[in-house]
């Protein structure tokens, strides 16, 4: 016999007990394979993540718990152009939570700008909180 799954989090709920939540202003390292990119992350209590790089990029996306630890971050990056729109990045990346940093690791697949993906790559961040919720 399987054992029932745990109900799923809500996003936003507490990656464990008290202020070990990605909620709040983070810098960050996002190493690719061929670089090293300066980012910025902000986590909202309602599940919701900002990214802003020092490249010229943005993205949004949603965050959810996975345990007591851990979150996981779904972003997609939009990347600039001449002419509008270059593409956009889908960025998936499982994270482990200590304090005031985290380090999360995924994958990246950069999309032209009709859709069509690129290529993928393993991608790291090491981040540290810059300012707490609130």
């Amino acid at each position: 016999m399987t054992p029932p799954r745990p109900p799923e989090q809500p996003p936003g709920a507490a990656c464990s007990g008290g202020d070990d939540t990605p909620v709040g202003t983070w810098t960050a390292r996002v190493r690719l394979p061929q670089d090293t990119v300066e980012a910025e992350f902000r986590f909202t209590a309602a599940g919701h993540v900002r990214l802003t790089t020092r490249a010229g990029s943005t993205g949004s996306g949603t965050w959810t718990p996975t345990s007591e630890a851990g979150f996981a971050y779904r972003i997609r990056e939009n990347l600039p152009g001449d002419n509008g729109s270059a593409g956009w990045i889908a960025v998936e990346q499982e994270a482990v939570l200590r304090h005031d940093r985290f380090h999360s690791y995924g994958t990246s697949t950069v999309h032209d700008r009709d859709g069509s993906p690129v290529v993928t790559a393993d991608v790291t961040v090491s981040a540290k909180r810059l300012a707490p919720p609130g």
